[in-house]
């Protein structure tokens, strides 16, 4: 299949009206660089994995941007079916989904980064461990980022290497284009017995094979999958169910491939297990019982993320919990 989608902005991201917040505990990489250029012991950092450098916060500024385009993209998609017998069968689906002007707030650890870089050059880059930081538009970047200028420390008389980090004003954009590659597929298996029940497997998988972003019409094409951070390869799930008169039970399986880490380390697969119970009662009432998190597997560290020091977009520190209730059709 081909298609063509549009997406006009919305209305937010147009016209919201003036106002500010404050981000706090952000790490300002590009403080943490200059200082330990400049040689103060309190500040000493051989690369940004011993960056201490965190803000008490940051005031932002934010208001909709009228002059945004809108977003228009191009999806390709070829799928397979394949009724293996009758109890199994097996679909596979590969996809390229092209966007050009994808709107999106910047990010303001991105714009710190991209400071560092407008700042210092390679040498910056070559500090933070990596080559993914996105070459942009200084001025740009400089207009959103507000400092203090450089005073005198009143301790040692020397002057300070860069001012204090005050206001950020991350503003609406249309990316210049964005481009995923993936391919999905899932199989279910099912068994039926006349004195044991019946047990049902399905197994499913994602993977994106890559990601292509341009960020602006001034940056040049970077490839996620190997710069950008927490950006997963694959995800897979896998559930055996067994279903017996009225009682059934479940236990599923979510696999979180490997990402790359702030810190510049590689992240190991996480996975996650849930057993769940359940008996039906009555047709209008059942009552269940899971665990979660059979293994109670914890989140993975990362030195460059803040208190509580792991990627919460990704990770779960709750670690293993039992739940038992029932349900009330009506």
């Amino acid at each position: 299949s081909f298609s063509e989608t549009f997406r006009a902005p919305d209305m937010n991201y147009l016209f919201q009206a003036n106002s500010s917040g404050f981000y706090n505990s952000a790490t300002d990489w590009v403080k943490c660089y200059a200082y330990a250029q400049s040689g103060d012991p309190d500040y000493a950092a051989a690369d940004f994995t011993e960056c201490e450098t965190t803000t008490p916060s940051i005031r932002g500024f934010f208001k909709g941007n009228p002059t945004l385009e809108e977003e228009e993209g191009e999806n390709f998609q070829l799928g397979l079916v394949w009724s293996i017998n009758d109890n199994s069968n097996l679909t596979i689906d590969a996809y390229q989904v092209v966007l050009e002007n994808a709107v999106s707030r910047e990010s303001i650890t991105t714009l710190n980064l991209q400071e560092g870089l407008c700042l210092y050059g390679d040498d910056f880059q070559q500090f933070m461990g990596n080559n993914n930081i996105t070459a942009r538009d200084c001025s740009i970047v400089n207009s959103r980022i507000g400092r203090d200028d450089a005073v005198v420390d009143e301790l040692s008389g020397d002057l300070q290497p860069i001012g204090e980090w005050r206001t950020v004003s991350p503003e609406y954009i249309n990316q210049s284009s964005l481009e995923y590659q993936g391919i999905d597929w899932s199989y279910n298996y099912r068994v039926e017995t006349e004195n044991v029940g019946d047990f049902y497997i399905n197994l499913s998988s994602s993977h994106i094979l890559a990601v292509y972003q341009r960020y602006d019409t001034s940056s040049s094409e970077i490839e996620y999958l190997s710069t950008y951070t927490y950006e997963p390869r694959s995800q897979q799930n896998a559930s055996i169910s067994w279903v017996y008169q009225d009682f059934s039970t479940t236990l599923f399986m979510d696999r979180l491939g490997h990402m790359n880490m702030g810190d510049g380390s590689t992240s190991d697969p996480h996975i996650i297990s849930n057993i769940t119970t359940s008996y039906d009662y009555s047709p209008d009432i059942n009552i269940y019982f899971s665990i979660r998190n059979l293994d109670d597997k914890m989140p993975q560290r990362d030195r460059s993320e803040s208190y509580p020091y792991y990627e919460q977009g990704y990770f779960s520190a709750f670690g293993r919990y039992y739940s038992a209730g029932f349900n009330y059709r009506f």
